[in-house]
C-alpha cells in the first residue's frame, strides 16, 4: 500500500485480504465488525484511493455493484450465473473460452 497510512485504511485493507471480490457495501459491513463507528464515506474514499494507488483493482459487471480485487496482476474475471460469485481467470485462457462460446 502506498500513500498516507491510517488505521482505517489498514483495517479496510485487512478486510479486503479475506473477502474475495467484495462490493464496497460488503467491505463496509466487514470493517464495521472491527470498527463499528467507521463511516460509509471513509470506506468508499479509501477504496477509491487504493484503486488510484494501484493497490486494488475495480471490477465492473453490468447490472451489479462494482467489486474490488487485491490481485492487480493481469487476469480476467467470470461471474457464476447460478451463485453470483466472482472467480479469477488467467488471461491465457480467454482464447479457449471464446472458441467454446463460438462453438455453442
Amino acid at each position: 500500500m502506498n500513500g498516507r497510512f491510517s488505521l482505517q485504511k489498514q483495517i479496510i485493507w485487512d478486510a479486503l485480504q479475506h473477502l474475495g471480490h467484495p462490493t464496497a457495501q460488503e467491505v463496509l459491513e466487514e470493517v464495521q465488525k472491527q470498527c463499528p463507528r467507521i463511516s460509509r464515506g471513509t470506506v468508499y474514499r479509501n477504496l477509491n484511493r487504493l484503486v488510484e494507488e494501484g493497490a486494488l483493482a475495480r471490477i465492473f459487471f453490468p447490472g451489479s455493484p462494482d467489486r474490488f480485487d487485491t490481485d492487480t496482476s493481469p487476469h480476467n474475471h467470470v461471474r457464476c450465473s447460478h451463485c453470483g460469485r466472482i472467480f479469477n481467470l488467467a488471461s491465457d485462457r480467454m482464447g479457449e473460452i471464446d472458441r467454446k462460446i463460438e462453438q455453442e
